[in-house]
């Protein structure tokens, strides 16, 4: 693990995470990542490392989200 591996998983998932010894210890010296998301948005600018974006109060994505793109 190079620091680069990670995961995603649902934020109520956190509760029931089992781990083996050896991920555990590799998410402490900061060689694998778990990310606990509440929305597929947050999971999205996690990966892309973009924010996703979210509708102003004219209903419009922001220039240069993901959510924008459309």
């Amino acid at each position: 693990m190079s620091g680069e591996h990670g995961v995603l998983i649902p934020a109520s998932n956190v509760k029931h995470l089992m781990l083996r010894q050896e991920i555990v210890d590799a998410a402490a010296a900061g060689k694998f990542h778990i990310h606990a998301v509440e929305t597929i948005d947050k999971g999205i600018e996690i990966l892309t490392g973009v924010p996703a974006g979210s509708r102003d109060e004219s209903g419009k994505f922001p220039d240069g989200s993901i959510q924008g793109l459309r």
